[in-house]
């Protein structure tokens, strides 16, 4: 067991009692943010071996460094005070010439001459190899203390690409994961659904439509997977027999999301139309329409107790709305972009919100007031998602990164590199232990996280 806990950096007693019930293993749990401290993985010990080793040789060549730069220093100071002691002489040995006629080319100031101009030249050449000695040790030194703190925190950190998946011929607008982690479903511009199984890593069957798909939702039971798309329909499919149970119409202008309550009854869909209508799932029907933005609605989610709907808008804004009354409940202002994503944690606390600004916002759900604004990505956020456990947010972004946040302190925990494009979806699996996203490089990478 580590230390320190890499979160909150408190010392952990190794008296702390594990709890061989999880079903990750043997895991500790630090006493003051909570957070679960599991055994290294193999793959992860040795990635953590060969950063300690790295981070030896390093400390090992610094300190060469600092040993030439002692003794170019020495030196230095040995030539400084030999040039006096020249200049000295020579100084001596121009007074004690003719005042009015000294001899320039008497051997003896010749010699001082030369010798001086030689030792000039040394103490050049000392100097700059002292500063170049000085150069490379501050980019040691900052190697070092970023192996050190890539050790620190390898546990937590070490999160590898399992696989790629490909198939997809235009860009992945969307990705979602089934509750018990076997399905992913894949959206995309080249107007179809994938489903894969991701236990294999291979794809089970596709699901065409007649425009590109914007968005892709799974049910909460696992059995159907509804997609949106640009010629503003949204299909509902049996995931099993890749039958279609039914088509729906009714938006003026192309579908950007879908999303379906806890129950699996309602489905929400965002459009370009500035609103949000409400679906039956089971028939189909029109159940109401949320009116209220200025501009298209981007996201839409559900809180887990589905009494609350949030949407985030291209007007800058996101709205709360009562998902039985369909009241407006608050407007929340605060962002300088467009929202492209909206999530809700499942212990039903806090609202992420992923802007065109490249920031990533904490609000509260009641009464909606900002926590916490999160900055690291350089391009827009295009996709935010939360972790069943209410600990980790994930959020896909158009600088070609995924990133991990504490949802707590807000610390970036992890950059996940790897997409040759735009980021534009991500999920995360109800276990935790699996990342998927969706990228304008036509690819579906799934992560594995080790804690």
């Amino acid at each position: 067991m580590p230390s320190i806990c890499p979160i909150c950096a408190t010392e952990l007693s190794s008296t702390l009692t594990p709890r061989p019930q999880s079903p990750k293993g043997e895991v500790h749990t630090c006493p003051v943010c909570g957070w679960d401290v599991t055994p290294l993985s193999p793959e992860t010990a040795a990635a953590e071996n060969r950063h300690l080793i790295w981070a030896q040789d390093l400390w090992q060549q610094s300190r060469s460094l600092h040993e030439q730069l002692e003794s170019y220093q020495l030196r230095l100071e040995q030539l400084q005070e030999e040039k006096t002691q020249l200049q000295d002489q020579l100084q001596q040995l121009l007074s004690s010439s003719e005042p009015s006629h000294p001899n320039p080319a008497s051997p003896p100031l010749q010699s001082l001459e030369a010798r001086l101009d030689h030792l000039q030249s040394q103490l050049l050449d000392a100097k700059e190899e002292r500063q170049q000695l000085q150069y490379q040790i501050s980019e040691q030194l900052q190697q070092q203390e970023a192996v050190n703190r890539y050790v620190a925190v390898l546990r937590y950190q070490f999160i590898e690409c399992q696989s790629t998946l490909t198939g997809h011929s235009d860009w992945v607008s969307a990705v979602a994961i089934s509750p018990d982690g076997e399905t992913l479903a894949s959206a995309s511009l080249d107007h179809t659904i994938k489903l894969w199984n991701l236990s294999r890593k291979q794809e089970i069957r596709t699901l065409a439509h007649n425009a590109p798909v914007n968005s892709v939702a799974i049910s909460p039971d696992g059995l159907s997977a509804i997609g949106a798309t640009l010629d503003k329909k949204i299909k509902i499919w049996h995931i099993r027999t890749g039958k279609m149970l039914h088509e729906l119409t009714g938006h003026d202008a192309l579908i950007h999301t879908v999303a379906i309550s806890p129950t699996g009854e309602i489905l929400a869909s965002a459009s370009l139309d500035k609103t949000i209508r409400l679906w039956n799932v089971k028939t189909g029907a029109n159940i109401g329409i949320l009116t209220g933005h200025q501009e298209a609605v981007q996201s839409v989610a559900f809180s887990p107790d589905g009494q609350i709907i949030a949407s985030g808008s291209l007007d800058n804004t996101i709205k709360l709305w009562n998902a039985n009354t369909l009241a407006e409940i608050c407007t929340l202002n605060g962002s300088s972009d467009w929202l492209n994503s909206v999530a809700i944690s499942p212990d039903g606390q806090t609202l992420v919100t992923g802007s065109d600004d490249a920031t990533i916002n904490l609000w509260t759900l009641r009464p909606g007031e900002r926590l916490l604004t999160l900055k690291g990505h350089y391009g827009a956020v295009n996709s935010v998602a939360v972790s069943a456990d209410s600990k980790i947010i994930v959020s896909g972004s158009s600088d070609m990164n995924v990133k991990l946040w504490n949802l707590r302190t807000g610390q970036e925990i992890r950059n996940l590199a790897g997409h040759n494009s735009l980021v534009l979806s991500v999920a995360i699996s109800a276990d935790g232990q699996t990342i998927a996203s969706g990228s304008a490089d036509h690819t579906i990478k799934i992560w594995r996280v080790p804690f």
